[in-house]
């Protein structure tokens, strides 16, 4: 049993400056709730985001994902416990600092109507054509650039209503890719895409930003099973952390749970990851049997 002890905490703004993240990010016994009378969505969480590290949080529809972004981003206060950045209260940093360091690369994604190089740049109207071409590139964005008679200057009317969801979450990656953050909260941002052009957008994005931090929120399992920490949610607590390869490792793992139907037919594959491509595709297979809305995880 998990209990909360609440106390009355003050609404904090902050005035310590934050200049970047050093060591990662703690959370310590969070928990959280909306209001007095209502039940803990977070239940004295604890877990670890390393610095220069990718961290997955994976679990079901109302494990606690979402709120862990919302306090993040400060969108949220905990209610009880608290948040660690290099071991200093989050609470007590300066907000504007915080949150120009971070970025945010969602599943729905609003286009404007305008080009497709102001659709990106609007994430930073300082950044130079080189910049801008860049996160297009890393984003997976340059197939379509290419096809497209104008490129970069392609006009994009109605809202983007003629771009898929893929060609969307490709051009909110590339925003968030150009604010250069410290912190990057990918929060469903591949969910439309094929397994294979995610894989491809993740090998370019750890080339070309070796030691970012990111955080991975998301029901796919072929995206978390390279990351370097991985975070198994359940009814708004932790059930286990570690590094993938450790948690499969694990007969009894939760995380080794969610890959069961998958490991009893490719066992060798998945211990010992020879065929990465064959790994990849059962494991999707899996995931799609789950459902986008992850039941079914044990």
């Amino acid at each position: 049993m998990v209990y909360c002890w609440y106390a009355l905490i003050d609404e904090q703004t902050g005035d310590a400056p934050f200049e970047g993240l050093r060591d990662g990010i703690r959370f310590e016994a969070v928990c959280f709730a909306y209001g007095a009378d209502e039940d803990d969505i977070l239940k004295a969480v604890s877990f670890a985001i390393p610095a220069g590290k990718r961290t997955a949080i994976v679990g079901p529809s109302g494990a606690g994902k979402t709120t862990i972004v919302n306090l993040l981003l400060r969108l949220d206060e905990p209610s009880a416990g608290e948040i660690l950045v290099d071991g200093q209260r989050l609470d007590t940093l300066r907000r504007e600092d915080w949150l120009t360091r971070l970025a945010v690369a969602g599943q729905d994604v609003e286009l404007m109507e305008s080009t497709v190089r102001e659709n990106i740049a609007v994430a930073d109207s300082h950044a130079s054509p080189a910049s801008v071409s860049n996160a297009a590139k890393i984003a997976g964005l340059q197939p379509l650039i290419d096809e497209l008679a104008e490129g970069m200057d392609h006009w994009i009317g109605n809202q983007g209503a003629n771009f898929s969801g893929g060609q969307r979450q490709r051009l909110g990656l590339a925003r968030a890719l150009l604010r250069r953050p410290e912190l990057l909260i990918l929060d469903e941002a591949t969910s439309a895409l094929d397994a294979a052009l995610e894989d491809a957008i993740q090998a370019d994005l750890g080339r070309s930003r070796r030691g970012l931090t990111t955080v991975v929120i998301t029901h796919r399992l072929t995206s978390v099973l390279h990351v370097d920490h991985l975070v198994v949610m359940k009814g708004g607590q932790v059930v286990e952390e570690g590094a993938p390869s450790v948690l499969l490792a694990r007969g009894e793992s939760h995380f080794s749970s969610m890959l069961a139907p998958f490991r009893a037919e490719h066992k060798s594959v998945a211990s010992e990851h020879r065929d990465p491509i064959a790994f990849d595709k059962a494991a999707e297979a899996v995931t799609d049997g789950l459902g986008a809305d992850g039941h079914g995880l044990p």
